[in-house]
């Protein structure tokens, strides 16, 4: 199932404040699925075992929020036969209306439709998972497009080990599934599983409803958002292992909310199972010996990231028929890197710190778990230092390179206010001027508050449009509200104006006049050859190239290329003074929780770009976060300099805040 991509601007302070793990698979929930004779896949139920458990798939991930559960409401039943080598699902649906879709366009949000995730390899270094949608009306492999996983399961993935059946009778849909799993069916293995219902109601506007077996979205593209099947054959081979996690010297910290056991006897038996708010955990697994330890490397509180020491663990075994306690796993952070100096090193920097900018990266990405990454550092008109690091994708291992293009996510931004900046001083579009009386806003065309907006408002985000949804927040031009949909609504109105695609205005008025080169808005055969893929700790995600430009957040690019548009910035070229005194003049006041750790007196938005208030004088910048690609660009009058890092992991965020105390502030007290 294909989500928005959610852009937005990479301000540093706003971090999840509790713990995520992207890494591996498994959210947490495990299904225990045992043999039973081979069924007739035939949307009949009823010779199926009478006492084989029913799980709920209750879980409100996001769309329109039923109430009472009377308008949908589903459960599944789970099993295999080892002679077959199927793996058997059954869903029953109750539905008080049923939407079908039989259009060409048909896609997962345009009606009643379930999506059943399978990862028959489950390897504990990480692998994918295969999405396979299914409505009344049509049947596929989701995001099976070339280069979008890392994954061969999932590149080759075919709909030929599936069959299913589906029928209804009045408010109550059954869907029969078999899965042939082949040499991947094993007992006393698991299987990465998920399955979802979306009920889509006819006439309703917006997301339809989506409930899931476990908790977590994005599942097709993040390994870590699926849960567990574990094959069985006898129950009374299972035993119960209880125990604690507890931090070694810092009692300040929450405990992680979840915890990797792996079988030492056999190696595709692995798990990961949640540990509450005082560290306890409880597994039900297979007799044998296990190691225990924490799944992952980054632990996040309070705005902050620190490296686990993922080199403890214990070992424990698990006794049939008895529950077992195991000793406490004692879990430490890793101290930082510290390289960090007193003043950063960009002011007077020269060739001899070359080494150790070098320095820094390995070391600051190796502890932030960054896979890749592409530095520019600019001074005095010219680049003084760029290099590539890392993998672009961290399973394959292959290289990031000077070709690497990386999500710019709302990086995007500040080069689509230039072009429309462009527009304005040669007369061709008014910033004042109410956009509606260009091109109305249909969607939101009965809130007459949205009359009142312009581009100055949409540039200085305080159009009232939330970061992305089609309706009013607020009366345009009051409070800052950072906004995503107010640039696309702006990109419409130029485009209108202008008579011009948004791609040759970002290339006329942007791209070539300042020799701004392999650099990519939306998907093409180039952009295929040279993307990175994202992401979340250090598993890569699905490359998602939107099919059309979104000046919010669709640029792709690499460190040295969008160097010449700092350039450009710091030296004035492309616009008039007058041009960039008022594109650089604080227009909309950032509240203070915004504010960038160490940086900034006071911060403000520009037309489409962050105006920094430091001890060294003005700064211009932004930042961009697609969730697993994070960067940003800061540039200062003091000293012609500035940076742009652009990295493709989901704590890229991190690593920005380490460079900016090596390169600007000097090592800011925590």
């Amino acid at each position: 199932m294909k989500h928005p991509r959610i852009s937005r601007q990479l301000i540093p302070l706003i971090v999840f404040t509790t713990l995520v793990s992207f890494v591996q698979a498994n959210n947490g929930h495990l299904v225990i699925a045992y043999p039973m004779d081979t069924v007739s896949i035939d949307g009949d139920l009823s010779d199926w075992p009478s006492d084989i458990e029913v799980h709920p798939i209750n879980y409100f991930l996001f769309g329109q929020e039923r109430s009472g559960g009377e308008d949908i409401r589903a459960q599944l039943k789970i099993g295999y036969n080892q002679a077959s080598q199927m793996l058997f699902v059954g869903v029953e649906v109750w539905d008080d209306a049923i939407t079908g879709d039989k259009s060409d366009t048909a896609e997962w949000n345009t009606h009643d439709i379930h999506n059943f995730y399978i990862d028959p390899t489950h390897d504990a270094r990480g692998s994918s998972v295969i999405s396979h949608l299914l409505s009344l009306d049509f049947n596929r492999i989701a995001e099976n497009k070339p280069h979008d996983s890392w994954d061969p399961q999932v590149q080759n993935a075919k709909w030929d080990p599936v069959k299913v059946i589906i029928t209804s009778n009045g408010n109550k849909t059954i869907y029969e599934w078999s899965y042939f799993l082949g040499k991947q069916l094993k007992v006393g293995k698991t299987l990465g599983f998920e399955y979802e219902v979306i009920d889509k109601d006819p006439g309703e506007e917006g997301f339809p409803t989506v409930l899931a077996w476990s908790p977590g979205q994005g599942k097709a593209f993040n390994t870590g958002n699926v849960g567990d099947i574990l094959l069985m054959e006898d129950p009374s081979a299972l035993g119960t292992l209880k125990g604690q996690v507890k931090w070694k010297a810092m009692d300040s910290l929450n405990i992680p909310p979840r915890i990797h056991i792996q079988s030492l006897d056999q190696p595709d038996l692995w798990t990961i199972g949640l540990v509450d708010s005082l560290g306890n955990y409880s597994f039900t697994l297979p007799a044998g010996d296990y190691k225990v330890s924490i799944p992952f490397p980054m632990y996040y509180q309070n705005y902050k990231g620190y490296r686990l020491d993922l080199g403890r663990g214990i070992r424990t075994r698990i006794e049939k028929g008895n529950t077992v306690t195991a000793s406490t796993l004692e879990i430490e952070l890793l101290p930082q890197p510290n390289i960090l100096p007193e003043e950063g090193i960009l002011f007077n920097f020269s060739s001899q710190d070359k080494q150790r900018v070098d320095e820094f990266m390995k070391a600051y990405m190796a502890y932030y778990d960054v896979p890749g990454a592409s530095l520019s550092l600019v001074k005095e008109g010219m680049v003084a230092y760029y290099k590539t690091y890392g993998y672009q994708n961290a399973y394959t291992q292959e290289a990031v390179n000077q070709h690497t293009l990386f999500e710019a996510a709302s990086v995007t931004k500040p080069v689509f206010a230039f072009a429309v900046n462009r527009l304005v001083e040669r007369g061709e579009f008014d910033l004042d001027k109410p956009l509606h009386e260009y091109l109305p806003f249909e969607q939101i065309a009965e809130d007459e508050r949205y009359k009142k907006m312009t581009g100055r408002h949409v540039l200085t985000h305080v159009s009232g449009l939330p970061n992305w949804g089609m309706h009013l927040e607020r009366e345009p031009g009051i409070e800052f509200g950072y906004s995503g949909e107010g640039f696309e609504y702006l990109k419409r109105v130029v485009c209108h104006v202008t008579g011009r695609k948004i791609d040759e205005i970002l290339t006329t008025e942007v791209l070539h006049p300042m020799g701004i080169s392999h650099t990519h808005f939306h998907r093409n055969e180039e952009l295929v050859e040279v993307a990175s893929h994202g992401h979340n700790g250090s598993l890569p995600t699905i490359i998602q190239m939107p099919s059309e430009t979104y000046v919010a957040s669709s640029m792709q690019t690499e460190a040295l290329k969008f160097s010449h548009f700092m350039i450009s910035l710091l030296e004035r070229k492309g616009l008039k003074p007058e041009t960039y005194k008022e594109m650089f003049r604080p227009q909309t006041p950032i509240p203070e929780d915004y504010y960038t750790p160490g940086l900034s007196t006071k911060e403000d938005f520009g037309l489409g770009i962050m105006v920094f208030d430091t001890h060294w004088g003005k700064a211009y910048g932004h930042g961009g976060n697609n969730g697993d690609f994070r960067c940003q660009f800061e540039i200062f009058d003091e000293g012609k300099m500035g940076f742009a890092l652009f990295t493709n992991g989901s704590n890229g965020h991190l690593l920005v805040q380490a460079l900016r105390e090596f390169l600007i502030t000097g090592k800011v007290e925590q």
